[in-house]
């Protein structure tokens, strides 16, 4: 194979990883709370538009287009650091199995929408759970920015049992 060759694989890779990592926090770790399309729709194209010009890359362009990928990997990890919240969605289930609430459990979906809890330019959702305190069901949200929690009793005719409601038709 040659040097050519193995370059452009190591630039396929490359990408091939980062967007993979982006989908891993994005839906796995972070439950979906803030938003990545830019960026993997960066990486997506860039990775197409170099299988689509391999053949009309030459030895002079080479190490352009591998610096670029490198410079656009390393912009994604430090972007991922900027705008990644301080609570995962994993510890936020366990503030609230630190919080004296029972039968905790996750709903579908794990993110969504509050409007009385602090966010960011790009944290806009809140981590969802449900679960008991003192025999009453709670819609539990975590702010993925500070930890806090916010409860919506269930059945009591909030926004999210709109929301269910809605989802299940």
């Amino acid at each position: 194979m040659s040097k050519d060759k193995k370059v452009f694989l190591a630039e396929i890779i490359l990408c091939i990883l980062t967007i993979s990592l982006i989908y891993y926090m994005q839906y796995v770790t972070y439950a979906n709370v803030f938003d990545t399309r830019l960026l993997t729709v960066i990486l997506v194209t860039f990775l197409f538009s170099n299988i689509i010009n391999y053949k009309s890359r030459d030895s002079k362009s080479e190490p352009k287009l591998f610096i670029l990928t490198v410079v656009l990997v390393v912009f994604s990890f430090v972007y991922l650091i900027y705008v990644s919240p301080a609570i995962t969605y994993k510890e936020g289930y366990e503030i609230i199995k630190s919080s004296d609430y029972s039968e905790v459990s996750s709903l579908d979906p794990n993110s969504i929408l509050y409007f009385d809890m602090p966010s960011s330019n790009h944290i806009k959702k809140a981590y969802l759970y449900q679960g008991k305190k003192s025999s009453t069901s709670y819609y539990i949200l975590v702010s993925p920015i500070d930890g806090a929690i916010y409860t919506e009793e269930i059945n009591s005719g909030n926004y999210l049992d709109l929301f269910f409601e809605l989802t299940r038709n």
